[in-house]
């Protein structure tokens, strides 16, 4: 992914809903990648990755700049999720 974290972070700014709970987001580059921190608002860890998982899908259908990207893994404190 050759986009700039800063630039992803202001894309899914622009694409989360009220109904995702987004309190904060962050991107940093890694190698090949962008790694993005959700910080959302959410009853259980599984509705707060099901949130990230739909903001992230919505960003990239929409984005022409994220055209091509993919969502690789999900993970948290007790759960990882292959996308």
């Amino acid at each position: 992914m050759d986009v700039d974290p800063e630039v992803l972070v202001g894309i899914l700014w622009a694409h989360a809903t009220s109904e995702d709970g987004l309190q904060h987001v962050r991107a940093r580059a890694g190698p090949g990648r962008v790694d993005v921190a959700f910080f959302l608002t959410a009853s259980t860890p599984t509705d707060a990755f099901g949130a990230a998982r739909r903001l992230c899908q919505r960003a990239i259908s929409a984005s022409a700049l994220l055209s091509g990207t993919e969502i690789r893994t999900f993970s948290g404190r007790d759960q990882e999720y292959e996308c």
